[in-house]
């Protein structure tokens, strides 16, 4: 997590970016079944992100690319799991926003192994 991320949260700009993206491109997102196939086709990563840069700079947060590029994983992840909220429920959010959450990872793994302790250890 870095300045920039801090700084655009407390803004609310990636919730208000990911609304702003499902309200513009809900035409050719409402052709997706589900938010697999989003992930799959829909925008690259680079492209989600800058479309986010341009869009916070627009909107008082300017583009620091030292620390966007610290931040990148978590912002376009988040942008991810709002927008497949938006589009296909509550359930595409957690799959996605859990993706790389190490903390997370481990619970699966010492849930499938029926060895789950609290609290959870790495």
């Amino acid at each position: 997590m870095s300045s920039y991320y801090i700084d655009v949260a407390n803004a609310g700009l990636i919730q208000k970016f990911a609304f702003k993206y499902v309200d513009v491109n809900r035409k050719s997102l409402s052709k997706m079944t589900d938010y697999k196939q989003f992930l799959r086709m829909g925008p690259s990563s680079d492209a989600m992100l800058n479309d986010f840069v341009q869009y916070a700079a627009e909107n008082g947060v300017p583009a620091r690319w030292y620390y966007i590029n610290q931040s990148r994983d978590i912002i376009v992840n988040y942008i991810n799991a709002l927008v497949a909220r938006d589009m296909f429920g509550n359930e595409s959010f957690y799959p996605i926003v859990n993706r790389n959450d190490k903390t997370v990872e481990a619970a699966i793994k010492a849930f499938n192994k029926h060895k789950a302790v609290f609290p959870i250890t790495k």
